[in-house]
């Protein structure tokens, strides 16, 4: 031992500790030492820590030694390390390490909608995992002290948490396995085909004092301020994983994939099967698992096959359960969206209610019990976010809904379009964006809802990029209206913003894909649906358009005499 530290003792132990005990300890420390950070971040000399462990001579002493960090941690499936400077300007390098491909990403990341961060430059080394068994099998040839896969994603899990260090010192509780600072389970519930989850990402964030003033510690020390800064961090840090998020569903998307098709394979991170029901409960060898546990409990070779079988019934499961999600439509979803509307937006109602009052009790309880009234100001915020994510959805898929659709009628397509914009009006006025409506004022015979929800759909996205623009650029929308040669009718929406990157234009129609950091990814393929189903039309994305930014093309072909 060194001449100074913490010394821990174990004796008179009540039961013998085998090798499997031993391990998991040293994996259990090891959660309490970093790995050395990149060279290229030039990140200061982290505190000298060590922890050596000590075995009396025997079968395990040689165990004895310094432990070292998770070898999991070096061998991440996606890592992004790189900086992001005080006005947003992040260099970054996305890589995947099981096949060596890497992009580099030089762009603005803007959290408050074209205002650059106020939490000042950071640098970041955030480390990913596929989670699904094919990704992890090949893990078990290195030497991770995992038997089988389920004690792969174990020690990925335990090993999971964005951590924070300022100086070299790590701020707690940043890098708690169930701390999930940056939101990824919530965002991943708005779209799980995309998004991480809090245990299949580990990340180490450098800050420091003189550099990043605003981000302040509690009183307790434990955590930050809620500040505009924290926010921002936070923002610029989700928009940097969302990035990796779209780079990744580019790599795991089977090639040729067409808008038609279902999603990806989705991670099952953890429980997978766990909470099935109907048709698919009985696809479990448990039964099996529980007698041969009881007669052949030292048979490690016949206990992990059985593990392995299960994991393999468990993606296929989840594989036909996502194509028989994708499919409903056809059939029933028009009644089960009548039922998931009527009745969601009842429970919304009730939930801003209770948001309200939980909004008042924190401001009340604020001088008396700061952390109580921080811990309830997060929930209010998480709460709401959550139920403006509901709401958004709902809305957008209303037009899929078993609705009686108001009869369609001729009308004047520019009205139609004037009034989905009016709708707009105050984020248009917020983010200084105009609009106009040009082009031949073609009529047609439509539900007026209809041509709502597709101007509505793209003129939302539109703002959003829109607003993710510098101060002092340029904000414009035009959309342009005409009757084609062949009797077509084309409605192009088109703007000034960064447009779509040639790297995801095939991506865009893809259900579920969104390259908005909490983007649920619905709304072109909803606008597309609209536009095929009652129309037998198309929506594209057209290059070059009028503006610089994106244009899409919404074509009808039926109803427009």
């Amino acid at each position: 031992m060194g001449s100074h530290g913490t010394l821990v003792r174990l004796e008179g132990l009540r039961q013998d500790w085998g090798a499997e005990s031993v391990e998991s300890l040293k994996r259990s420390l090891s959660r309490l030492l970093p790995p050395p950070p990149p060279v290229e971040l030039d990140v200061p000399d982290q505190p000298e820590f060590a922890i050596y462990l000590s075995l009396p001579t025997g079968p395990l002493d040689h165990h004895t030694g310094f432990v070292g960090a998770s070898e999991a941690l070096a061998h991440p499936h996606y890592r992004l390390i790189g900086t992001i400077d005080e006005n947003g300007l992040a260099d970054l390098t996305m890589t995947n390490l099981t096949s060596g491909q890497s992009e580099t990403l030089n762009q603005y990341l803007f959290p408050s909608h074209g205002k650059a961060p106020k939490c000042g430059p950071l640098k970041l080394d955030l480390r990913t995992w596929d989670l699904d068994s094919a990704s992890l099998k090949e893990m078990l040839n290195i030497d991770l002290g995992a038997r089988n896969i389920t004690e792969v994603r174990k020690l990925i899990k335990d090993n999971s948490g964005v951590a924070l260090y300022r100086d070299g010192f790590r701020v707690q509780p940043f890098g708690e396995v169930d701390f999930d600072w940056l939101g990824f389970d919530l965002r991943r519930v708005n779209n799980p085909t995309m998004r991480f989850s809090n245990n299949q990402v580990a990340g180490f964030v450098y800050i420091s004092a003189d550099g990043n003033p605003g981000l302040r510690d509690r009183s307790h020390r434990e955590g930050l301020i809620d500040s505009p800064e924290y926010e921002d961090l936070k923002g610029v840090l989700t928009q940097a994983v969302s990035r990796l998020e779209t780079w990744r569903y580019g790599l795991r998307r089977p090639k040729g994939e067409s808008p038609e098709s279902g999603p990806i394979t989705v991670d099952t991170p953890s429980g997978a099967g766990s909470d099935r029901h109907g048709l698919f409960q009985n696809f479990s060898l448990s039964p099996v698992r529980d007698v041969v546990n009881a007669k052949y409990p030292d048979d490690t070779e016949l206990s992990r096959a059985l593990e392995e079988a299960q994991e393999t019934i468990d993606e296929s499961v989840e594989k036909v359960q996502e194509v028989l999600s994708q499919f409903s439509r056809l059939a029933t979803l028009g009644v089960l969206v009548d039922v998931v509307l009527h009745d969601g937006r009842t429970a919304l109602t009730r939930i801003a209610y209770v948001l309200r009052r939980l909004n008042k009790l924190a401001g009340r309880k604020r001088d008396e019990d700061e952390q109580l009234a921080s811990a309830l100001t997060k929930m209010h915020v998480d709460l709401t976010a959550q139920e403006q994510a509901l709401d958004r959805l709902f809305t957008r898929v209303e037009p899929l809904s078993g609705r009686r659709r108001g009869r369609p009628r001729a009308l004047s397509l520019q009205a139609a379009i004037d009034e989905a914009v009016a709708v707009h009006e105050g984020t248009l006025e917020k983010h200084g964006i105009t609009v106009t409506v040009s082009g031949e004022d073609v009529t047609v015979t439509a539900d007026p809802g209809d041509i709502s929800q597709v101007v509505h759909n793209l003129v939302g996205n539109s703002i959003y990029w829109l607003s993710t623009l510098p101060e002092g650029k340029e904000r414009t929308i035009l959309i342009e209206t005409r009757r084609t040669p062949e009797d077509e009718v084309d409605i192009d929406v088109s703007d000034s913003g960064p447009g779509v990157r040639e790297e995801i234009q095939e991506m865009i129609f893809d259900t579920y894909f969104s390259d908005k950091e909490d983007g649920i990814g619905l709304g072109l393929s909803i606008a597309g649906s609209v536009v095929k189903d009652f129309y037998d039309g198309d929506l594209s994305l057209v290059t070059p358009g009028p503006l610089a930014g994106a244009t899409f093309r919404a074509r009808l072909r039926r109803r427009v005499g």
